[in-house]
């Protein structure tokens, strides 16, 4: 099947909706994420631009769905892909990796989670040069109340979360 044409003769790639839900700044936003078939997950959240387009959507204390929601990206706290595609979810590191343990502070609470790097690169080099989503696996996300108290703990198979909501990060000594 041909990417379908559009006005100015240019074309637009086949779509394909992805299932995520979103947390924001807002509260949860479940749905399905409008990207290009065949394309890294990661990739698109770190290139959509300023929104996420999103179609089928709950949003926070509603039950009805609408049709069509455009999320502004700097909104989203972390993206859970509810049906990750292991192949497509994130770009393969080629070779070795080091895997770390890393906690991240949210004005919300702190998502643990594992954080896979290649050998040679340490969390506080990629993390100077991330201003946009970067994957946890394994993570643990817990959600604080606002006096501090826990009103939430999930554990999410993999996490996006958004850099720029990020307050802090450390990362757990292994060994």
């Amino acid at each position: 099947m041909s990417p379908a044409k559009v006005a100015g003769g240019g074309y637009r790639p086949e779509q394909q909706s992805i299932p995520a839900r979103i947390f924001t700044t807002a509260g949860w936003v479940s749905g399905f994420v409008r990207a290009a078939k065949r394309h890294v997950w990661l990739d698109h959240l770190n290139t959509c631009g300023p929104w996420i387009k999103m179609t089928d959507v709950v949003l926070p204390a509603r039950q009805e769905k609408v049709s069509f929601f455009a999320l502004a990206r700097t909104s989203a706290v972390l993206v859970e892909p509810t049906e990750p595609d292991p192949g497509l979810a994130m770009q393969p590191i080629l070779g070795e990796k080091k895997v770390h343990q890393v906690d991240c502070l949210l004005d919300v609470g702190v998502a643990h989670g594992t954080l896979e790097l290649p050998p040679n690169i340490r969390v506080s080099d990629h993390l100077a040069q991330k201003t946009d989503f970067m994957a946890l696996r394994d993570c643990r996300l817990q959600l604080f109340g606002r006096y501090g108290e826990a009103t939430l703990e999930m554990q999410l198979k993999l996490a996006f979360i958004n850099c720029g909501r990020i307050v802090g990060v450390s990362e757990m000594d292994l060994g």
